[in-house]
């Protein structure tokens, strides 16, 4: 698969993060208020799949995008997370606390997690999934940059958005997405990619570092729109990053 679309893939898995996000904060009425709070992150984490989707054709679950292709189950629960996705986008208005805008809600996240676990299962007989790690830390992996997103989303459409507590729930994220990232290196494609040094050191720092340090700036300043799209996008090019490095290191990697 050439680079660029190897990169774009890593998007997919960032988009269904993005949503099982917005699913939660509305199942447990985390206070995102009216219908641009949540149509947009919807729509932003919609682009992502739909490209994620176009610039490869096993697709997400190894599901061909022809039209005699049989999809899998990863394809099967990303399709069927829409369905919940577009009844919370028809739902959302006001506090949104009415029971069926939680409801679907929950049922987009759920939707969304079973997505993230299949599609990163590994299979001999697929293409390599969208996101490079095992199971855990695949889900934490797309949940924390889908976060970042969620973040820059609500940041820039003014002060109205949540704050300080959203900010301590994403530097939770953070911390839980560095740990599982630190236990995501699956032999013997971690020893040898923790070889390639400065790319590694690259990838982990704009995945992990940058965001981190642009939060803590963000949780003193009353400006934050700058720093939350800087940061989605430095985790966003710290995935497709590690992305590359791992292809090149199983490629690299003798198989037993």
């Amino acid at each position: 698969m050439a680079p660029w679309r190897r990169a774009v893939l890593t998007m997919m898995p960032t988009g269904y993060g993005l949503w099982a996000l917005v699913g939660t904060a509305l199942a447990l009425n985390l206070r995102l208020n009216g219908r641009g709070e949540v149509l947009v992150p919807l729509g932003l984490g919609l682009v992502m799949i739909v490209l994620g989707g176009m610039v490869t054709l096993p697709g997400i679950g190894g599901w061909q995008m022809r039209l005699r292709a049989r999809p899998g189950l990863g394809a099967m629960l990303g399709l069927l997370t829409f369905l919940p996705m577009l009844a919370v986008g028809g739902l959302a208005r006001g506090s949104n606390e009415f029971w069926a805008t939680r409801l679907f809600a929950a049922a987009m996240t759920a939707c969304a997690v079973l997505t993230l676990l299949v599609a990163s299962a590994p299979a001999a007989n697929r293409a390599p999934p969208a996101s490079t790690q095992p199971r855990p830390g695949a889900v934490m992996g797309a949940l924390f940059s889908g976060g970042q997103w969620l973040w820059a989303s609500l940041a820039l459409q003014g002060p109205s958005s949540p704050s300080g507590h959203v900010d301590l729930s994403l530097l939770g994220l953070l911390l839980l997405g560095v740990a599982f990232g630190l236990l995501s290196l699956d032999p013997p494609v971690g020893p040898a990619l923790l070889r390639r040094g400065p790319g590694c050191l690259l990838a982990a720092g704009l995945m992990f570092i940058v965001p981190c340090m642009l939060l803590v700036i963000a949780s003193t300043l009353d400006e934050r729109a700058t720093l939350a799209l800087a940061s989605a996008i430095s985790c966003q090019a710290g995935m497709a990053l590690r992305a590359l490095l791992v292809d090149d290191t199983r490629g690299a990697v003798p198989q037993a």
